[in-house]
């Protein structure tokens, strides 16, 4: 926990805004939470550390797909009276599967005031137009779209894809991707968390370990990023 608490305290000390979420570990990959007591231990231990800090946001668990609509929902109601104390408006509810679809969660009075989380991706689909992946996001969001915060997106930042321009985005399918979700949270005021900011070895990462510091590794990219940031 002492580097997590790092990374946390410094990040929030830049201002920045951080979101803590469960992960299964890698030995099981069933998409459920591996041991509830111990699952609730990391979480009273968790909640009750950043609960006074506005900037935290606590999202139970990272791509529930072992978990139906149903079970899932009282899954994290059963969270939510556990962490009464916690401003609903600061968690985040996975959308069910891989966190792909907020509609069934959004629509669950039991989680009503919660935000939700969906990831979104360009290898979900082989769509090459901005119109097409902005009709896949919008199916995913439904009518929930101020509630959601898109806390996965990424596109490859490697190969030399330029991602700025009408002129470059339409006709490959993840700059079209890249694109359509960067343009939808601008128009809609949605937040979107860039996945990998660093990550050695993946051609996802946006930066890479230069020296002492950080290079970026598309201009572009970050240019794209930023706009759908509303910057």
């Amino acid at each position: 926990m002492g580097q997590l608490q790092g990374a946390f305290d410094s990040a929030l000390a830049h201002g920045m805004k951080v979101i803590v979420s469960y992960w299964e570990a890698d030995t099981a990959k069933d998409g459920l939470v591996d041991d509830t007591a111990a699952w609730n231990t990391m979480w009273d231990k968790v909640t009750s550390d950043f609960a006074g800090n506005a900037n935290v946001y606590f999202e139970p668990m990272n791509e529930p797909f072992g978990y139906s609509l149903s079970s899932w929902v009282s899954l994290c109601s059963t969270w939510l009276s556990r962490h009464s104390a916690i401003p609903r408006g600061r968690v985040l509810i996975s959308g069910t599967g891989y966190n792909d679809n907020v509609t069934g969660v959004g629509a669950a009075s039991a989680l009503s005031g919660t935000l939700l989380s969906l990831h979104f991706y360009g290898f979900w689909a082989s769509d090459t137009t901005r119109a097409a992946w902005t009709t896949n996001l919008s199916n995913r969001l439904g009518s929930y779209s101020s509630r959601t915060v898109i806390d996965e997106a990424g596109s490859p930042m490697t190969t030399g894809l330029t991602y700025t321009g009408g002129q470059n985005q339409d006709g490959n399918v993840f700059t079209s991707y890249f694109a359509a979700t960067t343009d939808l949270t601008r128009a809609r005021q949605m937040g979107i968390v860039y996945w990998p900011g660093l990550r050695s070895g993946d051609t996802y990462s946006i930066t890479r370990q230069s020296g002492t510091g950080l290079a970026v590794n598309n201009a572009s990219g970050v240019a794209q990023l930023r706009w759908g940031w509303g910057l």
